[in-house]
């Protein structure tokens, strides 16, 4: 079937995907590269901070807010084609337009190709950079160089030595938010490792219940394949779901049609035999009947209505059917009325009639 078939090449797709996925760390090096920093940030002594280029920082806080993206490998040729231009920016000249991105909230999804471009090629960035998040980059990168740039000018300004130098550099930081800064990348990669250990845990879940299905398919178990673990839906991607629920729906439809074709070969038999009607409509399969016996009750004439008379005197139709086919044979309507009178003015029980009919008619 073309819908198995189907589910069954997505279902291989997806595990090869989920496996490429898996081996995939760039979390871990992103978490490197942040605690690099931030082991220097944490420094009494600032200098080394200093010393980040532009393109260090910047690239730091671009990978952080694109590892998502299903294009991120792209990201790093990107940047390193930019290093030396992203250098050479500074504070008092691109930092306008970089605060212009930032403070106009232009991003990925929130600012038209061609309005953003337009500042990016300020920036002699290329086309390609409008397809990943740029506010968060830019707005740390604007705090990082208007940090270097302040400390630059106090040192000009005042004549520091060593001593002062120091904390004016660790004034700055303070007061520049490159603290702040620094302290919301460990949170936000703490954060994103935490969510990225859990993906992982259902990647792993949707190889399991991915090869579990594959397997069904493949030992032709298309009652499993169609009644499927709630539980999976969880895990399984969209497109195998969908499709699962094509095949779900066809297969209803397909035994709508079969039962509405069994309705009309059983309305059909109903409509031939009385009988068969009468012990359809009270719930009897006449199929489970023995066919001995409906051959022996099938000739008899009115046999309805006589089984109708006996079940009057208080006999179901089950011992009717099992122990009386004799009496419905042999029926004789005088003795059906005589008994009938003596369970009206109680002269006979009905649990006495039912366990000595046969003799009593016979008598």
């Amino acid at each position: 079937m073309e819908l198995i078939d189907r589910i069954y090449s997505l279902a291989k797709n997806s595990i090869i995907d989920t496996r490429l996925s898996l081996q995939n760390d760039n979390l871990s090096e992103i978490k490197k590269e942040i605690e690099r920093v931030a082991s220097i940030a944490e420094k009494n002594n600032k200098k080394d901070l200093l010393n980040l280029s532009n393109y260090e920082f910047f690239r730091m806080y671009m990978m952080l807010a694109n590892y998502t993206l299903p294009y991120y490998d792209e990201l790093e040729d990107l940047l390193q084609n930019q290093e030396q231009n992203i250098n050479s920016w500074s504070y008092t000249k691109e930092g306008q337009i970089i605060f212009e991105i930032v403070s106009k909230q232009l991003d990925k999804d929130t600012a038209s190709d061609s309005e953003l471009f337009t500042l990016l090629s300020s920036l002699n960035l290329t086309a390609e950079f409008t397809q990943f998040y740029l506010r968060m980059p830019f707005h740390s990168l604007y705090i990082f160089m208007r940090f270097k740039t302040e400390v630059i000018r106090f040192k000009k300004r005042q004549g520091t030595s060593l001593t002062s130098e120091a904390s004016l550099e660790k004034s700055l930081y303070e007061k520049t938010r490159m603290k702040d800064l620094i302290n919301a990348a460990l949170e936000c990669i703490k954060e994103e490792l935490k969510e990225d250990k859990k993906n992982r845990n259902n990647m792993k879940s949707r190889i399991k219940v991915t090869e579990e299905l594959i397997s069904m398919i493949e030992n032709g178990d298309l009652k499993n394949v169609l009644g499927i673990p709630d539980d999976w839906h969880r895990y399984l991607e969209v497109d195998i779901l969908e499709e699962l629920y094509n095949l779900i729906h066809y297969n209803m439809l397909q035994q709508y049609k079969d039962l509405k074709k069994q309705y009309k070969e059983l309305e059909s038999q109903i409509s031939s035999s009385p009988l068969r009607k009468y012990l359809f409509d009270k719930g009897i399969d006449y199929e489970t009947i023995p066919i001995e016996i409906r051959n022996k009750l099938e000739p008899i004439p009115s046999i309805v209505e006589k089984i109708k008379r006996i079940e009057n005197l208080g006999i179901d139709i089950d011992t009717i059917l099992t122990k009386f086919i004799q009496v419905l044979e042999e029926y004789n309507e005088e003795k059906i009325k005589f008994l009938e009178s003596l369970i009206k003015v109680s002269a006979l029980t009905k649990n006495t009639l039912q366990k000595n009919l046969l003799s009593i008619l016979e008598d």
